[in-house]
């Protein structure tokens, strides 16, 4: 991951910020050239700014791209927690937005408070947002939000990368979640079978002393899940994630991404779409997703979906401990469709 992202970004400095026209045929590269506005990395969902650390992206953009780091903003909704900047123009910035799973709109407030300190302390009227995963869609909450208030967007480039703009199906381990303790019921009330063994035979066989330790494993996989995520799999933030096609919600992406954004003359709207091919895995993980589906749902068959979402949350586990794995959810980054990471499929 760590090495998609620095070819992402690297990319996207040399390619489009450093541009000298937004509008010209042919793109020109200046690595000397100044920033006219400042730069502002928004994480995504269970992040915070040390994600831009790991990825060794704030050492890059730096050392690298001799651009000047500003330090770092936490808040949340309300204000301004933790200001480590200082009143010296800079080119770029790293944000916590806080709590990382709230819901979007919260995250949107925290944003704007973020984008309000750095222009106050910059001087400059616009910024340039980059957000990664759930960072662009937050920017995006935040345009849309804007312009709700009345208000003329201080944003003069959105750049997204990876970002979830039509959903993944990674929301559907939200429902699920809820669901556990009804999953235990229902496992404890159909798990008798009358088999006839011959004519003169028949045997009610209870399986329902199975329930509460396969329960128990699906449990304690989700907490192994989380652990590693650093969110909760019912958080809001991947509730709202949920595709607006999806039969089991997807209500906050469908008002979002029909909602009324800054004019593309006003604004720059850049996704970059990461993709990763996996082909031996494609049709295995189909079927996990289908079977995650319909246990979100409520559509439990035991002898088979049960097994399956067994599969898919130890497999899950290892993508998220060893990144080489090779374990896969689809055509996207392993998490999200390539299709659905594409602005320009958005319905507006």
């Amino acid at each position: 991951m760590k090495k998609l992202l620095s070819i992402f970004i690297t990319m996207l400095f040399l390619l489009i910020i450093f541009s000298t026209s937004a509008n010209a045929n042919k793109m020109t590269i200046d690595t000397n050239a100044s920033i006219p506005y400042p730069i502002i990395l928004v994480h995504g969902l269970g992040g915070d700014y040390k994600s831009w650390q790991r990825c060794e992206i704030i050492d890059y953009l730096q050392n690298n791209i001799g651009l000047r780091y500003g330090g770092i903003l936490k808040a949340n909704r309300e204000r301004v927690l933790v200001d480590s900047t200082d009143d010296n123009g800079h080119d770029f910035y790293a944000i916590s937005l806080e709590p990382n799973n709230n819901s979007i709109d919260s995250l949107a407030l925290a944003l704007d408070n973020c984008i309000q300190s750095i222009l106050e302390k910059t001087n400059a009227n616009k910024v340039i947002l980059i957000g990664f995963s759930l960072g662009g869609v937050t920017s995006r909450a935040y345009l849309v939000e804007q312009l709700k208030a009345g208000k003329k967007p201080p944003v003069r480039k959105l750049i997204t990368i990876s970002s979830p703009h039509l959903g993944t199906k990674f929301a559907h381990f939200c429902p699920l979640k809820v669901r556990v303790d009804s999953l235990l019921e229902y496992m404890t009330e159909n798990a008798t079978f009358n088999i006839n063994i011959d004519e003169d035979t028949k045997i009610n066989l209870d399986l329902s002393f199975l329930a509460k330790p396969i329960n128990e494993k699906i449990s304690n996989l989700i907490e192994k899940i989380e652990e590693n995520l650093n969110f909760t799999l019912d958080s809001p933030a991947l509730c709202e994630l949920m595709p607006p096609d999806s039969a089991y919600g997807g209500n906050y992406l469908y008002h979002l991404n029909n909602s009324k954004m800054p004019s593309p003359d006003d604004i720059d709207y850049i996704s970059i779409i990461s993709e990763i091919s996996d082909v031996d895995n494609k049709n295995m993980v189909q079927r996990l997703i289908k079977a995650i589906i319909q246990l979100s749902s409520g559509n439990y068959v035991l002898d088979e979906n049960l097994g399956e979402l067994l599969e898919f949350l130890s497999n899950l586990i290892r993508f998220i401990i060893e990144e080489d794995s090779g374990f896969n959810l689809d055509n996207g980054d392993g998490i999200i469709d390539s299709d659905r990471q594409l602005l320009n499929n958005l319905p507006i």
